[in-house]
């Protein structure tokens, strides 16, 4: 075996035992916890509600007798619930059904992998539509 291929081949080796040894000290963490979830998880999830519960009390029950500026914050809140709803609903879809279970903890902790982009993806969403929220509050209460 040529050199080239043989380093290429320890790469490959190197990054599949990388990935395994995460993904098994996921699956420990999932195990040992309380609820089943990975502590990193569970502090996004109560940092999203407490957004939701915030982005909520920005709702009038009636819109109709709005200023233009606060039907626009409205539609921010709206938009941070919305996105809180689908960070919480993949958060939740990540969690075992069986937290004991050492292969509901591998498999969960291997879905938490594998939908780390679209998390990450939802949470920059949610950060640039909290900014949006805060622009909007300070220009509203001037």
């Amino acid at each position: 075996m040529d050199p080239v291929t043989a380093i290429g081949l320890v790469s490959g080796i190197l990054t599949f035992v990388c990935f395994g040894t995460k993904l098994v000290k996921g699956a420990i963490e999932i195990r040992e916890a309380l609820d089943g979830t990975l502590d990193e998880n569970r502090t996004r999830q109560e940092v999203v509600e407490e957004m939701k519960r915030l982005s909520a009390r920005l709702l009038p029950p009636d819109d109709t007798k709005l200023a233009a500026e606060e039907k626009s914050l409205c539609l921010l809140a709206k938009e941070c619930s919305s996105l809180s709803d689908q960070l919480i609903r993949l958060l939740e879809n990540v969690k075992p059904e069986n937290s004991r279970s050492k292969r509901q903890s591998l498999w969960s902790s291997l879905k938490s992998k594998i939908q780390e982009k679209e998390r990450m993806d939802l949470e920059q969403r949610l950060d640039q539509c909290r900014s949006q929220l805060e622009i909007q509050l300070l220009f509203v209460t001037r």
